[in-house]
């Protein structure tokens, strides 16, 4: 690899180590600092972004150059798939985790549970569970009709497409 492109790469992982450390300091507790941080992570996946962005602007020029030499073209289309992780790990990484704690910062609280409905509901399931120990009958009908349907789909998609 060319070393002007190595150190693109190096720097698209120098701007993915911050936003991890931006990704740990989520584990906070409080919902101001999660709404905070969330913001981080967004506007740091944006400027992330932005770089690739340049990146891709700069080498699109020397694939579509006529006046580039082979060398440089195929260097810069087999730095592309690089490009590509970096701004799937940027949008889905940073921005969705950051989008994912915003939105859980501006839940409302009682969206969450406490230890008062967890036992609550154990105690639902437990009786449940009793109920359904009663009941021990094998339907084999519905093993039976899941293995006919289940061969009907093969053999037509085998037929369809094959």
């Amino acid at each position: 690899m060319d070393p002007a492109l190595t150190k693109i790469l190096m720097t698209f992982v120098l701007f993915t180590l911050p936003g991890l450390f931006f990704i740990w300091a989520l584990k906070d507790s409080y919902r101001l600092e999660r709404f905070l941080m969330g913001l981080v992570l967004i506007v740091w996946a944006a400027f992330s972004l932005s770089i690739a962005t340049i990146t891709i602007g700069v080498l699109d020029p020397l694939i579509t150059n006529t006046n580039s030499t082979e060398y440089t073209v195929e260097q810069a289309r087999n730095f592309l798939p690089y490009v590509s992780l970096f701004i799937f790990l940027y949008t889905f990484l940073f921005g969705g985790v950051g989008t994912n704690a915003v939105s859980s910062a501006l839940m409302d609280k009682s969206v969450f549970v406490n230890n008062e409905q967890i036992l609550k509901m154990q105690s639902q399931l437990d009786d449940i569970s009793k109920k359904v120990d009663n009941i021990e009958t094998f339907n084999w009908k519905y093993i039976i009709s899941s293995i006919v349907i289940f061969v009907v789909y093969i053999v037509g998609s085998y037929t369809a497409f094959g």
